[in-house]
């Protein structure tokens, strides 16, 4: 497995596949509709990522498998702390140890920017990405709570 930095078409296609899966998860989440979740993501982006794929501080990644595209990996870095933005592979390439594989990269990578911590946000009703991430050794570190009152 290969991981490389992204060219401005992989870029735009990790971001348009982001947005999509963020949004989803939204409505989700949040019990807001698509328009709005949308918007939200739309807002979001433009905070986090002003200079696009150009944005100090951060990275993104292709992943390949004998030259065959198989996802995609953003992070960014501040203050010591790597943070893991965005994984995403082809279902047709999960369960087969490369998700496993770039988290063994991203620990390298981070260890070489001088990172103290990988941190992460995942969705409560990811439980597939729970899974994933405390068999690797994440560990929880904080929790959000909503009450819905409509």
């Amino acid at each position: 497995m290969k991981i490389l930095s992204s060219t401005e078409q992989d870029y735009e296609s990790h971001i348009n596949e982001f947005k999509a899966m963020y949004s989803q998860d939204l409505v989700i989440s949040q019990n807001i509709s698509s328009h709005q979740a949308t918007k939200t993501v739309e807002t979001e982006m433009a905070r986090h990522l002003p200079a696009g794929q150009h944005t100090q501080g951060h990275s993104f990644h292709t992943i390949f498998e004998q030259q065959q595209k198989v996802g995609h990996l953003w992070f960014c870095v501040e203050n010591n702390v790597m943070y893991l933005c965005h994984i995403w592979l082809l279902k047709e390439f999960q369960g087969q140890g490369k998700g496993t594989r770039a988290l063994d990269w991203l620990k390298t990578k981070g260890q070489i920017l001088g990172c103290n911590s990988i941190k992460l946000n995942v969705f409560a009703h990811n439980t597939k990405g729970h899974d994933f991430y405390n068999k690797i050794g994440f560990q929880v570190s904080n929790i959000h709570m909503k009450l819905d009152l409509m």
